[in-house]
């Protein structure tokens, strides 16, 4: 998917190297939120699609 491909580079570019690690203790909950995001689309996006078929 190339808007979780764009957000994560743009994700990776916000942070500095350094506090990387520190954000991802601090702020966890963007990333849950974001994993949480695509799985349900991915899981909508199915269910579409097997109702169509």
């Amino acid at each position: 998917m190339p808007m979780s491909v764009a957000s994560m580079r743009f994700l990776g570019r916000s942070h500095p190297p350094m506090n990387r690690e520190h954000n991802y203790l601090v702020k966890p909950n963007a990333q849950v939120l974001m994993v949480i995001l695509h799985a349900y689309l991915y899981i909508l996006l199915n269910f579409r699609r097997g109702k169509n078929l």
